[in-house]
């Protein structure tokens, strides 16, 4: 039989319709293959998520590993004018003048050459402290100014004072243990003087260089200082028994001979 012509006009109607690219069933199908294939394949599929490249994933774990270390200090190409007091491996510490007035460069600098804080015998004040923390390390203070005048020197402070003056001089000495540190009161001379004096008494880690106590008074007071330690305190500084006698030399040189290096 020949077929001389074909009507389209009839209309069918379909019970469903039809798959499209962009229907519901169509983008379940693709999502499943895709997540397949992403499980079957790639073992590294969370971190492609969060990094573009597994290259620059392991580059920046390698960073962060070493970036952890701690640094060797080189103050070569400062613009400071600064003085190691204590050169163990892990906890070089210099003293100079402040940095209060010195330029931000200067601080991004001093992070540059390896130093990890700042430890401020002048007590600054806030400013100073967000200065030091824009150049990326820790800031802390310690007042040196009137330390000598201190609650337990007296009779009449409350027993809240001195826990807290002590408290305060504990964490100076563990501040001194972290190590990679720059100290200094306002121009840098006998009040950082006293404080590495501290140091190298109340400090078991410290890696001592000889000191010169100034003063008669200073030894008393360094005797009432011990005696305000708790055995708490003791332990934060990583005081030993065999540490404890060594401090008792170490007062008794200095009461039996005032001036001299110890």
């Amino acid at each position: 039989m020949k077929v001389s012509s074909i009507n389209f006009s009839h209309n069918i109607t379909f019970k469903s319709e039809p798959l499209a690219y962009d229907d519901e069933v169509s983008r379940e199908r693709r999502n499943f293959i895709r997540s397949h294939l992403d499980s079957l394949n790639f073992g590294y599929s969370d971190i492609y998520e969060k990094e573009p490249r597994l290259e620059e994933y392991e580059l920046n774990k390698l960073v962060k590993f070493y970036s952890s270390k701690p640094k060797k200090i080189n103050i070569d190409n400062l613009n400071i004018v600064a003085k190691k007091i204590d050169s163990a491996e892990k906890t070089s510490i210099y003293r100079g003048q402040s940095l209060m007035y010195s330029s931000d460069q200067d601080l991004k600098n001093l992070k540059d050459a390896g130093f990890q804080q700042v430890i401020d015998l002048a007590c600054f004040g806030n400013e100073y402290k967000k200065r030091v923390e824009k150049a990326g390390m820790r800031f802390s203070s310690f007042s040196m100014e009137n330390f000598w005048d201190g609650p337990i020197f007296n009779n009449w402070s409350t027993k809240e004072d001195k826990q807290v003056f002590v408290k305060k001089f504990v964490n100076f000495i563990n501040k001194m243990q972290e190590g990679n540190a720059y100290i200094g009161c306002d121009f840098g001379t006998y009040r950082t003087d006293d404080a590495v004096m501290l140091n190298s008494f109340f400090n078991p880690l410290a890696n001592r260089h000889p000191v010169v106590v100034r003063y008669n008074f200073m030894t008393n007071k360094m005797k009432i200082l011990y005696e305000n330690l708790s055995n708490s305190d003791k332990s934060k500084m990583k005081w030993t028994k065999e540490y404890e006698q060594k401090f008792f030399l170490m007062l008794k040189k200095a009461f039996s001979k005032p001036f001299s290096l110890l």
